[in-house]
């Protein structure tokens, strides 16, 4: 649970924008401050998920790094994103099983090309749609 419920004016404050990735998604990934946080609902990629801590949290050591290099190479954004200072977000598509969180809101499964389409609609809107300020 976030940290900005008791703020009413804080964008977020009620906790469910994020929730959104699970209609394209279901292991949203990220990277942020020299850590892996990889969100895992149905427990079926992160070995060490539970059901209390649906997910994992990893120190990106070298060791890390070489062991995993084909999850942290999704996040290589050739020098654009400096993702030592700030949070970079990868939502990996799914393809070729159905997302159970997808069915449960409302019934309606997207297609691979659907999500395409929205998301390459919402590039083109993008930078008028995100804004994360540091303070």
């Amino acid at each position: 649970i976030g940290s900005k419920r008791s703020s009413e004016d804080t964008i977020g404050k009620f906790g469910i924008g994020f929730n959104t990735v699970y209609s394209i998604t279901d292991t949203p990934m990220f990277i942020s401050d020299n850590n892996l946080c990889v969100l895992d609902p149905h427990r079926e990629f992160v070995d060490t998920a539970t059901h209390e801590r649906p997910g994992g949290k990893f120190l990106m050591t070298p060791d890390f790094r070489h062991s995993f290099r084909d999850i942290i190479s999704g996040f290589d954004m050739l020098g654009k994103v400096d993702a030592d200072n700030g949070t970079l977000f990868r939502l990996p598509l799914r393809d070729v099983f159905c997302s159970k969180i997808k069915q449960d809101n409302n019934g309606i499964l997207l297609n691979l090309r659907q999500i395409r389409n929205q998301l390459k609609e919402f590039s083109e809107h993008a930078k008028d749609c995100l804004i994360f300020l540091k303070t």
